[in-house]
């Protein structure tokens, strides 16, 4: 199990004012085919609210994977999608993590090997 060193990002479901954003997300990587990687993400909410949205790999107006992701599932009630900049938005339906709660089921393929997924970011995506 690996600690994703990349920046991600949160929103929550609640107010602001009622607590504090905070988490932590691991990664799992397996190696499905020549060239091509599985990841699978946990987040862990170690804050004081719910979380709604999971970046993965975004700041504002860049992503920090090199190649466009593939495959992309989400836990149940979530969604995961795409962005233009290679990063992976994934937001909860009716059901968001729950503070001190831990939720897995992230997942996506890549042609990136986890070392390049490890590795510090040299600048915007595509």
């Amino acid at each position: 199990m690996h600690f994703v060193r990349l920046i991600v990002l949160f929103s929550v479901s609640a107010a602001l004012s009622a607590g504090t954003i905070n988490a932590t997300a691991t990664y799992t990587d397996a190696m499905v085919g020549p060239g091509e990687f599985q990841y699978g993400l946990t987040l862990h909410n170690t804050g004081t609210t719910n979380i709604g949205t999971f970046w993965f790999s975004w700041i504002p107006g860049a992503g920090f994977l090199s190649a466009q992701p593939t495959n992309v599932l989400a836990p149940a009630d979530w969604t995961g999608m795409v962005t233009d900049t290679y990063a992976i938005l994934f937001s909860a339906g009716t059901a968001p993590l729950a503070a001190g709660a831990t939720l897995s089921g992230f997942q996506f393929d890549s042609t990136m090997t986890p070392a390049e997924l490890a590795a510090n970011f040299g600048g915007p995506g595509p």
